[in-house]
């Protein structure tokens, strides 16, 4: 834009043309054109970014390596710092765990085996704990030896597949897990239900695992075990003012 000003000289009034803002004008879209930012630009030429703006209404912006590897730069920083903060975070969290955990007693592993049987456990016909989560199996197995003095040879277990999943595989899988003998191996039930929502469809690689409670003939370790386990859940939820 020209700037047209008066200015009286020996009793005569003369226009001035002031090139200023013409001269930023054409910096601004040259230096755009080369590629450089709006930052970049006003550096340069002092003007406001809606004046660039106005400027660069019609010119496409194709960034220069400059501002594209300062762009990566800043990308990499963004990362890092990201990555700093995450790992921060999560030391905090691992030592406030251990402050929070402390020193686990037989009766805390008690605790722990019923709230993983109230979620996850059967509450009718016979002890079973079903999950596609190997942890939660184990802690289960374990809970039940530890606590109640089962061997290996108290539990059956059987899985449940998809029609994707590969039958040995999982039998590997899940006898690795458990420490359980093939020999203890139900045969393997296959979910072939044509209507099933196939959202599990290669996420459970190797099912579902549903462990089973057999008494071998002790009193302690059938139906009244299942009816300890319950009842002492139910005490908990009690005392504990859950219910």
């Amino acid at each position: 834009m020209w700037l047209y000003k008066l200015k009286k000289q020996n009793s005569h009034v003369i226009l001035f043309i002031d090139m200023t803002k013409m001269e930023q004008q054409k910096t601004s879209i040259t230096l755009r054109k080369q590629g450089f930012s709006y930052n970049d630009i006003l550096k340069q030429v002092p003007v406001s970014k809606s004046t660039l703006s106005r400027w660069f209404n019609n010119i496409p912006f194709k960034p220069n390596n400059e501002f594209i590897e300062r762009i990566k730069k800043n990308r990499s920083n963004l990362i890092d710092n990201r990555k700093k903060v995450k790992i921060l975070s999560e030391k905090e969290a691992v030592n406030l765990a251990n402050n929070d955990v402390g020193k686990i007693s037989k009766r805390d592993l008690f605790m722990l085996g019923l709230g993983i049987y109230m979620g996850e456990g059967s509450k009718t016909v016979c002890l079973r704990l079903s999950n596609s989560d190997p942890t939660i199996i184990k802690t289960g197995v374990t809970w039940f030896k530890k606590i109640y003095g089962l061997s290996n040879k108290n539990f059956m277990i059987r899985i449940h597949l998809y029609p994707d999943c590969n039958i040995e595989d999982s039998i590997q899988y899940w006898s690795r897990q458990t420490g359980l003998p093939k020999n203890q191996f139900h045969p393997v039930y296959i979910d072939k239900r044509i209507n099933k929502n196939t959202r599990n469809n290669r996420k459970l690689l190797f099912g579902t695992a549903h462990v089973t409670i057999h008494s071998g003939k002790k009193r302690e370790f059938g139906i009244l075990l299942m009816r300890r386990v319950l009842n002492s859940i139910e005490i908990a939820k009690d005392r504990a003012g859950l219910v």
